[in-house]
């Protein structure tokens, strides 16, 4: 008996390096290069040239709720130039960065992104860089005190992508600025306090998202949207110092309906892309116009709102006249014009 109880003993100690998860524990700055299940086990402070890099495919890093210190020259976690060969992409989720220059950074062209439950603080530049990645999730992230939260910029892959219950609060300039993704859902998101556009994105599904206190410089607006038929509804965005939305002529074929634009401080919806229908929405309290149209070759048509209480008139539109379509149903402060 005692022999054996030496044996397991032995193994024990002689074991290799790997959680009884059969996740990977690593506990310092580290470039992590074949594919796997890791785990960071303490909290560790990344610098310039020794940082977390994920240089495969294939990869879940679970972070174990400790946190990636830096400094504002570094950036957090970077996946570098890591092409899609297998359906597992990479994943990152359940901790915190602090104080570097961008939180996560990653490229993946043709491959997966994950990035989930992450809480990223006080980044000189951006939260998360999306970069190039044929599919992208990042869900259920706080994001506080970045110039940029989130960002993907035009991209060779147009990818499609998901950005799901997100809290982002503080932003310097966007919260949300998405281009270039084929297929792309925003929904669920609360964003606060941003200094430029709340969120802004080329195309897409928009919905659902809570957006507060936007364009703190010019021009911006809370919810500010291009691309061809891009469907918002069901957001509330409210308390912006510019433009609820902006529907730019960019953004034929908008469908904008359900929502609430509320005390903007000029107008609630400045629609001014080609065959636009404004539906259903509750328009309210703001500075300026409830609904601007600024179009002269398809107008924009609105029905059925609620148009009260905004600071100018309920419908604005470009001289001369005749940019916007009333189909009827609208509830204004007196006749609606």
């Amino acid at each position: 008996m005692k022999r054996l109880t030496l044996i397991l003993l032995c193994l024990a100690v002689a074991g290799p390096a790997i959680t009884d998860e059969g996740r990977i524990p690593i506990s310092s700055p580290v470039q992590i290069a074949a594919p796997g299940h890791y785990i960071l086990t303490r909290d560790v402070t990344v610098t310039a040239g020794d940082d977390i890099r994920i240089t495969s495919d294939g990869v879940n890093l679970d972070l174990n709720g400790m946190t990636i210190h830096g400094d504002p020259s570094v950036v957090g976690i970077t996946i570098g130039n890591v092409e899609g060969t297998s359906d597992k992409g990479v994943v990152v989720r359940n901790g915190r960065i602090t104080g570097t220059f961008v939180g996560i950074q990653a490229e993946t062209p043709g491959g997966r992104l994950t990035i989930q439950n992450v809480t990223i603080r006080d980044t000189l530049n951006t939260g998360i860089i999306i970069g190039s990645a044929e599919e992208f999730t990042v869900e259920d992230c706080l994001i506080v005190n970045a110039e940029t939260a989130i960002t993907r910029a035009f991209a060779a892959v147009p990818g499609s992508g998901r950005l799901l219950r997100n809290v982002l609060l503080d932003s310097g300039t966007d919260g949300i600025n998405v281009w270039a993704a084929a297929n792309l859902e925003v929904a669920y998101n609360t964003v606060s306090d941003s200094g430029r556009d709340g969120v802004a994105v080329w195309g897409g599904h928009i919905h659902h998202n809570m957006i507060r206190g936007s364009g703190l410089t010019t021009p911006a607006a809370g919810l500010q949207v291009f691309g061809v038929g891009v469907r918002v509804h069901d957001n509330v965005v409210t308390k912006g110092t510019q433009d609820g939305m902006g529907a730019q002529n960019l953004a034929p074929r908008a469908f904008v309906h359900g929502n609430v634009f509320s005390g903007n401080g000029r107008d609630g919806i400045w629609a001014s892309g080609d065959h636009i229908l404004v539906e259903n929405n509750q328009i309210s309290g703001n500075g300026r116009y409830g609904i601007y149209g600024d179009n002269n070759v398809a107008w924009p048509v609105y029905r059925d709102n609620m148009l009260r209480g905004n600071g100018t008139a309920p419908i604005g539109e470009l001289t001369p006249s005749g940019n916007l379509d009333d189909q009827g149903g609208n509830i204004c402060d007196g006749p609606c014009p």
